[in-house]
């Protein structure tokens, strides 16, 4: 069975992407990288078909890459040796605000305009880094902030 099939079976066929216009949006960023080459873009919903579609990777031998949304500037989000994008932009829900705490769960599709506005609609406002793109991922944002953090 063909590996597009195998991934609708997973995710649905209206979530397994490979018309040219996707693959055009999905196979560049923000950054000087040339565009990418891949077969399709793979959108999953939850973790459950997150793990599945990473299995059948595993099995078939093939290249993931996941993105988080579509604002990217380093070239990190450009397939550059074949396979699949992973967009994990539906992965986008906010799992729990701990007021007490001052901890919120999220899902690593959920934006800052969504964080944003559901702190707001609480009387809260979350620390950004740097003026983010509305449209970028909280979760990205903030894992490339530390890893770009480097001790001395």
């Amino acid at each position: 069975m063909a590996i597009k099939n195998q991934l609708a079976k997973i995710v649905g066929k209206a979530n397994v992407l490979d018309s040219p216009e996707a693959i055009e949006r999905y196979g560049r960023d923000c950054s000087t990288e040339p565009p990418g080459l891949f077969s399709c873009v793979v959108r999953p919903k939850d973790a459950k078909e997150t793990q599945a579609v990473i299995q059948l990777a595993n099995e078939a031998k093939f290249a993931i890459v996941p993105q988080t949304s579509g604002i990217h500037f380093n070239g990190d989000a450009v397939p550059k040796v074949g396979g699949v994008v992973l967009d994990l932009s539906r992965m986008n829900q906010i799992t729990e605000i701990d007021e007490e705490n001052k901890v919120a769960h999220l899902e690593v599709g959920v934006t800052w305009e969504q964080f944003q506005a559901t702190l707001a609609a609480r009387g809260y406002r979350g620390v950004i880094p740097l003026l983010p793109h509305y449209s970028r991922s909280v979760i990205t944002d903030w894992l490339e902030l530390v890893g770009n953090t480097k001790e001395a």
